[in-house]
């Protein structure tokens, strides 16, 4: 979802927010309030004949009907419409192919970008320092970008979270032969509160150690076990 689509998203639920708080205060106040009662009592004969001389005197030729309420449906209709649009409208944002390598004699190279999203996904699903991983593909610049969204568990410590993802994030570089630019977006909230805490290694063991890295190859990560199935 992009910056345009969360502003409308944001700014529709509060107006239904706020229209809903209007009706349920007045319905409320109808109820348990008795001067706004009696006020709603002594006006409502006021409004309704003020609807009634409206409609009125917006009948259509000689049928005597209003065409108010035919353009309150339309409009009504073009609302349901535009909402319907803006749903399909959602989730635009991200792509299908996450590489696609320029075609040579032999071919063209294509990956998917469901495939490295399950992979990734399936790769850090299990482990004891998440509570929930979901794994997307967006352009940025033009270019394919995954974005990891990791719920962290109570006593992880955000360096060990983000040394397994780019542990996972190295296999799959390793499987599919190029490197993915990957953004990593780390949260809490009441779902991480609701869980236990995660029992792990010292954080000092989950570190690399220093000096020359080596990245799981291949034939050893689990995310090529996960594909050799």
């Amino acid at each position: 979802m992009n910056g345009t689509n969360r502003l409308l998203n944001r700014a529709f639920v509060l107006m239904v927010g706020l229209l809903a708080v209007v009706l349920g205060a007045a319905a409320v106040a109808l109820v348990a309030v008795p001067d706004f009662m009696r006020a709603w009592a002594r006006t409502a004969p006021d409004v309704t004949a003020g609807l009634t001389d409206l409609l009125a005197g917006t009948a259509i030729g000689g049928t005597g009907r209003s065409w108010v309420p035919i353009a309150a449906l339309l409009v009504a209709a073009l609302v349901i419409a535009a909402l319907v649009v803006f749903i399909a409208r959602q989730g635009r944002g991200h792509t299908e192919r996450l590489i696609e390598a320029e075609p040579t004699a032999d071919g063209a190279t294509i990956v998917d970008a469901a495939v490295a999203e399950e992979m990734l996904a399936a790769a850090l699903q299990d482990r004891p320092e998440f509570v929930a991983v979901t794994v997307s593909t967006y352009p940025v610049h033009g270019s394919p970008v995954l974005k990891v969204s990791a719920t962290v568990r109570r006593g992880v410590s955000p360096r060990d979270a983000i040394t397994v993802i780019e542990t996972a994030v190295h296999g799959l570089d390793a499987v599919l032969g190029a490197e993915v630019p990957v953004l990593v977006r780390l949260g809490g909230g009441l779902q991480s509160r609701l869980t236990g805490r995660a029992r792990l290694r010292p954080s000092g063991t989950a570190r690399p150690a220093p000096g020359p890295q080596t990245h799981p190859t291949p034939q050893n990560h689990p995310l090529e076990k996960e594909r050799t199935r």
